[in-house]
């Protein structure tokens, strides 16, 4: 299942830097290591997955019907790169061709992700709706928003911090249940 999403991520990345489809036109720096033919580094296929692993996790906890599950877990993916993409950007990991109105990030990103998430989601149901899910789906991608509301907070990005501490605030409260 990992690797299914590691090679999603990685081809969705590349499209995205190769056409523009689905997150706009953007490119990587150097600072996240090699790139896969000098496109997408490769560390994406391990950073992205988290993210729609918790997405999931949260989705099926607050959900049972598989429509409503994908969906929100479209919605929690979009929501935790509305923390990370800010603070990435500020630090130099990407940039777009034409930098958008929140903390640089255009808003067309954020509804690629709501595209990415939910194949994303499938991905993952395709596997896993009929199992039970164990918390550890959700703890790398808690881990994952942790870190980048603390880079939001110290890069003075109020927005991306709250948004950051009210997603925490919910899985935690998900997790005690």
């Amino acid at each position: 299942i990992l690797a299914a999403l590691g090679v999603y991520a990685l081809a969705v990345e590349s499209s995205a830097i190769n056409t523009g489809f689905p997150y706009g036109n953007f490119v990587y720096n150097d600072v996240l290591g090699q790139k896969i033919l000098g496109l997408t580094p490769w560390t994406v296929a391990f950073a992205w997955p988290p993210i729609i692993l918790i997405s999931y996790w949260l989705s099926r906890k607050l959900f049972r019907r598989s429509v409503h599950v994908l969906a929100a877990s479209a919605v929690f993916a979009m929501t935790i790169d509305l923390v990370l993409d800010p603070a990435a950007v500020a630090l130099g990991f990407w940039q777009w061709d034409t930098p958008g109105l929140f903390y640089e990030v255009p808003l067309v990103n954020f509804a690629g992700w709501l595209l990415t998430g939910l194949v994303g989601a499938a991905i993952l149901h395709v596997f896993l709706c009929d199992k039970k899910l164990h918390p550890s789906y959700a703890y790398s991608g808690l881990a994952i928003v942790w870190f980048w509301i603390w880079v939001n907070v110290f890069l003075l990005h109020a927005i991306p911090a709250a948004i950051g501490v009210i997603l925490v605030t919910v899985s935690l409260k998900l997790l005690s249940k």
